[in-house]
């Protein structure tokens, strides 16, 4: 997350090629609460998909990263195809980037797993929040002093 938040800041947050494909997210608040679920629940078995129970596609996702960082993030942006396979090679960028799966947290659901963070949006905002407390934007460091710093000097 911090990654791409610096990225944000830089550069504005970008919908990779059409947008439309899935983009699977978790919030690392319920990562940590189902890993402590499988650490305490020793019948789980196979394999168990760490995501969070809303399908959002990269559209979405980049909406609600740049509305949560809208104190950093001016822009938004569109990676063309094209120049994502370039970036990323064309196997990785097509079946990791361009043609993400749609993943459900099925074994999680079924044990019941109680979601923190079920939407994308205020998933985003508490990750944002977390970040400026975690980087003490009051001393002028951290992430947003780079990124505002990023910004400022472009906008020249």
């Amino acid at each position: 997350m911090w990654m791409l938040l610096q990225q944000a800041g830089m550069l504005g947050a970008s919908i990779v090629g059409s947008g439309e494909q899935p983009f699977p997210w978790i919030h690392m608040d319920d990562t940590i609460s189902a890993l402590n679920l499988m650490m305490e629940n020793e019948d789980i078995s196979g394999p168990v998909n760490f995501v969070a129970p809303q399908i959002v596609d990269n559209s979405q996702f980049t909406h609600a990263l740049a509305n949560a960082c809208s104190s950093i993030v001016q822009k938004q942006m569109t990676l063309p195809e094209f120049l994502v396979r370039i970036m990323y090679g064309t196997e990785r960028a097509d079946n990791i980037l361009l043609d993400s799966p749609k993943v459900v947290p099925q074994t999680l659901l079924d044990l019941g797993f109680e979601f923190q963070h079920k939407d994308i949006d205020s998933a985003m905002v508490a990750m944002v929040k977390a970040l400026q407390e975690c980087t003490n934007p009051s001393s002028g460091s951290g992430l947003f002093k780079y990124a505002v710093g990023k910004r400022k000097k472009a906008a020249k």
